[in-house]
């Protein structure tokens, strides 16, 4: 919306061809990312709004580059990819889990039809990764050891959820987004709200 509503485009050649993510920025638009690192997405733009109503100023200065609220990577091609959103970022460890890259994985790998990831409080490790999934109708649930296994190389180790719980069904809202503060404290608590419902 702040940018006159996109700022990359993945071309249907290049779809094809197998490229992932967003594609490449448009030309009028510049990416202030460092190749190959996951960071917030900082661009610029001339068609950068100028603020919020009634009066916030997004880009004040020169040259006028405006941090999105998502997390992103942009590979030696210039491709990008938008990894999630800041504000959703697992601190696990000292490192960085993005849950909706954990979440592509764990879809992937066909044994779940939804799931969501969040990170829990854990007093060794700073939050803990947490995975609620819908298993197939026809499966039977893995044990860790099996989602470890499946995950293999898809994902980098401490990534990996530590805590798995098979649901039947997991909220989402009228916009199918999910409520990951909710869903963390029912993980914790059992209250927020219910599973299958």
């Amino acid at each position: 919306t702040e940018t006159a509503a996109q700022v990359a485009t993945l071309k249907p050649e290049d779809f094809l061809a197998g490229y992932a993510g967003v594609g490449r920025p448009l030309p009028h638009v510049t990416l202030h990312l460092t190749p190959q690192t996951a960071e917030p997405i900082r661009l610029s733009t001339p068609a950068l709004a100028v603020g919020y109503w009634p009066g916030t100023v997004i880009a004040p200065d020169p040259p006028f580059q405006w941090m999105t609220g998502d997390v992103g990577q942009v590979d030696e091609a210039g491709y990008l990819s938008v990894l999630g959103r800041r504000d959703d970022t697992i601190l696990s460890g000292g490192e960085n889990v993005m849950p909706q890259e954990v979440e592509a994985a764990i879809l992937a790998t066909g044994r779940a039809t939804d799931v969501c990831v969040v990170g829990l409080p854990d007093s060794e490790w700073g939050q803990r990764v947490a995975a609620l999934w819908v298993p197939r109708a026809d499966d039977k649930i893995p044990s860790l050891e099996q989602w470890q296994a499946l995950l293999g190389d898809r994902l980098s180790r401490y990534k990996h959820p530590k805590i798995w719980r098979a649901v039947p069904q997991i909220p989402r809202n009228s916009r199918g987004k999910l409520n990951r503060t909710a869903i963390a404290q029912w993980c914790q608590t059992g209250q927020g709200f219910q599973a299958g419902q």
